[in-house]
């Protein structure tokens, strides 16, 4: 379906279609003018990336279609998110520290950035920084630096453009730092750590982690051939994930296909015999992964204000991720009632052709994989004993 064609279906269905948006990825054209995304220059260590990378969008709703069906033209209302990595915050809690930009060239490049998104005005939030310490709030070793960076980041956040640049200017301006405030983002934290919505988020996160695992011990093995591997990916997200993550399972087909892939080398870069530290290499890129995912959330504004859709994209340091998204683009994202579904512009039978994925979709397999998903799933014993696999392996 063409944008033309989906704005005419929209037009004539406004009834039917009053409860649903789209978010459109594509790069527009004469007639449909599309929406960039917040981006930066290419040479700094930071990528901000939506959730096609850095594809440009179009937003449809029934006010919106009815306006530029009728008056040729629309007001398309949205504002920028940025959500801050972990690695972010940290670097942002050093510069401050030190309020010394030129110290190294990765705390120039972290001040260059804060900079750009003060200058803008640019809503940001520390999401992917709660939930990835929601994991780790029980571990008294890691308090003491999480209250420091979320002391920063609460200043960081409250502060305007001028006093941001009068910081570095002027080294005698005091920072006043705000500890009750943090006081309640660690409460914050704790209650994401028992909440069951939470959790059951953050279960995404382990499966990504556990499927990305078992690619790696897949990628080490030169004695399987690559419908082997695919077969093998199908049945461990049938019997021990019991879910098939499509984007990240065709992410993970490309770099056992080819690993060299410009598109999936960067990525997995740590991912080969000799690597130190490849469990936290994987955690890391599941965390990245999952964060791309969250993005969907809470894309439509509940309140009154003019924006209509917040459209968020993370800063993060891993500069694979740009290519790593182009593998499977999404064609667009469907919004019913603020709940987004994904459609994709190709399907995962369609680039996976080596090995057929529909006889996991039959009626009996989805019952299957839904009644093991409420009971029998342990994320965290099969995390580990995948990680002591690949610890042997690499031996």
């Amino acid at each position: 379906m063409s944008i033309r064609e989906l704005v005419e279906f929209f037009y004539i269905n406004q009834e039917l279609l009053k409860n649903i948006s789209i978010l459109y990825f594509g790069k527009g054209t004469n007639e449909f003018k599309f929406q960039n995304i917040l981006s930066y220059k290419k040479d700094n260590k930071f990528s901000i990336d939506s959730i096609n990378g850095k594809q440009s969008f179009l937003w449809l709703n029934t006010s919106i279609v009815k306006e530029m069906v009728e008056h040729t033209t629309s007001s398309i209302y949205y504002n920028n998110c940025i959500y801050l990595d972990t690695q972010v915050i940290s670097y942002l809690m050093k510069l401050l520290k030190t309020r010394d930009k030129d110290q190294t060239p990765l705390l120039k490049d972290t001040y260059e950035i804060l900079y750009y998104l003060k200058e803008r005005n640019t809503d940001f939030s520390a999401i992917p920084y709660l939930m990835e310490n929601s994991t780790k709030i029980n571990n008294s070793k890691i308090l003491i630096p999480m209250f420091e960076n979320l002391t920063i980041y609460d200043f960081y956040m409250g502060i305007s453009f001028s006093d941001f640049i009068n910081l570095f200017e002027n080294e005698n301006t005091k920072m006043n730092l705000d500890f009750q405030k943090t006081d309640e983002t660690i409460s914050i934290i704790r209650h994401m750590s028992v909440d069951p919505y939470t959790r059951k988020l953050l279960e995404t996160q382990k499966a990504i982690q556990c499927l990305l695992l078992h690619t790696s011990l897949l990628s080490l093995k030169t004695d399987k051939t690559l419908a082997e591997k695919i077969e093998s990916l199908y049945e461990f997200s049938h019997h021990s994930i019991c879910s098939f993550l499509e984007r990240e399972l065709i992410i993970c087909y490309r770099f056992l296909k080819n690993s060299n892939d410009p598109l999936v080398q960067k990525f997995f870069k740590k991912i080969k015999i000799g690597s130190k530290n490849i469990s936290g290499a994987i955690l890391g890129m599941s965390w990245d992964l999952f964060h791309i995912r969250m993005l969907a959330m809470n894309m439509i504004s509940t309140d009154n204000e003019p924006e209509n859709l917040d459209m968020h994209s993370l800063l993060t340091f891993d500069k694979g991720m740009s290519e790593v998204l182009q593998i499977h683009p999404v064609k667009m994202l469907i919004f019913i009632n603020s709940t987004p579904y994904w459609i994709f512009k190709q399907s995962i039978k369609e680039i996976i052709t080596e090995v057929d994925i529909l006889e996991y979709y039959t009626p009996l397999k989805k019952e299957e994989r839904a009644k093991k998903r409420l009971t029998e799933i342990n994320y965290d014993n099969l995390i580990t004993c995948l990680q002591n696999e690949l610890t042997q392996f690499k031996k």
